[in-house]
């Protein structure tokens, strides 16, 4: 039973190869009847193998339709011609025409859109916070010393994804949402009025979706063959933050504390952090050209807080965290770097713009 199944396979196999040989065959021979001026025997030869998918690679298949636009255009049949270039333009949604083609094709094809209706795009990011201090604060009012704020530690990760447009010359809009995990670290060491010295350790992890606009220009955005288009990129966020916890908090000096991660570290329970906030980015990547009008690309990213992380009127007011850990939130901007990667998936629909 096996080897019955090999020998069909097999079977297969060699009728496919041969089909394809054959078509390619009719595909030059049709190529010739062009240049001779044969155009009524074309279509005839060579409608078979476009109606079997398996006849023809992609480059044959792009030949096909595109000699057949022409057959049309020079046989007056208008009609056929359109419908030719709308498959033409399905297999190879950024076909370029070549010096050699006759102007007519450039006229018919300039009557259609030939570029997408919209893009969608993925990318997945590596982020850094960067906390700006708008002000230190300390679990009491005698205290003194100094905080330590470190970024490096734990980097965060995120997951974007947009719909992008195109508007004119270059500039795009675009919408999306993002999931984004970050963290950071404190090392307090404040002085109270003993003189003893306590250190506290926190580690600030957050989770969020955000949710931004953007306007993105794209350098080079119609010269086709280049390898990189660089482009520059401004938005804004509406940023939902849905977990705000202290990972890690635990004292040192006098009587030792850790805190509860299950019951106390909560900050948003805490009332300590806002729960949204608004914020303005920018980035500078390039787009490197992959086939079919789709991109791959890399970007580093800004993200700018335009609100306080935490709630000042309510420093103070969890006593587990003030007065048993001896800490309070800062007044603090919570900011990002990142570099992302990613892939644009460009949805091509070639539809007739005018007559």
């Amino acid at each position: 039973m096996t080897r019955g199944l090999y020998f069909v396979l097999i079977f297969l196999l060699v009728c496919t190869a041969y089909a394809q040989q054959s078509c390619s065959q009719l595909l030059n021979r049709a190529e010739d009847l062009y240049n001779d001026g044969r155009l009524l025997e074309i279509p005839g030869l060579i409608a078979g193998c476009l109606e079997e998918e398996i006849n023809f690679t992609e480059a044959e298949k792009i030949r096909a339709r595109k000699l057949l636009t022409k057959v049309y255009i020079f046989t007056d049949n208008e009609a056929a011609a359109e419908t030719q270039l709308v498959e033409l333009l399905t297999v190879d949604p950024v076909h370029e025409l070549q010096r050699e083609d006759p102007s007519e094709l450039r006229v018919l094809m300039a009557k259609f859109r030939t570029w997408p209706i919209y893009r969608l795009e993925g990318k997945f990011g590596i982020n850094m916070a960067n906390t700006s201090i708008e002000q230190e604060f300390f679990a009491f009012s005698s205290d003194e010393g100094h905080k330590d704020y470190d970024n490096t530690i734990g980097l965060g990760w995120q997951l974007e994804a947009n719909i992008t447009r195109h508007w004119k010359k270059g500039v795009e809009g675009g919408a999306g949402v993002q999931f984004r995990s970050s963290k950071y670290t404190v090392l307090s060491r404040p002085t109270n009025h003993s003189e003893e010295l306590f250190t506290t350790n926190i580690e600030n992890s957050q989770t969020m979706f955000r949710f931004p606009l953007f306007v993105r220009y794209n350098l080079n955005y119609d010269a086709k063959k280049k390898r990189l288009l660089p482009y520059v990129l401004l938005g804004g966020s509406f940023d939902y933050l849905f977990k705000a916890n202290y990972s890690n908090a635990s004292r040192n000096g006098g009587t030792s504390f850790t805190i509860d991660k299950g019951r106390d570290a909560n900050l948003l329970k805490a009332n300590q952090v806002n729960k949204t906030n608004w914020s303005a980015f920018a980035s500078i990547g390039a787009k490197i050209p992959m086939n079919k009008g789709n991109f791959g690309f890399v970007e580093i990213r800004h993200d700018r807080s335009l609100n306080l992380y935490n709630i000042p009127e309510e420093r103070y007011s969890n006593e587990i965290i003030y007065s048993d850990l001896q800490y309070v939130e800062d007044d603090l901007f919570l900011n990002f770097t990142s570099i992302n990667f990613g892939f644009i998936y460009s949805v091509f629909k070639p539809t007739k713009l005018f007559k």
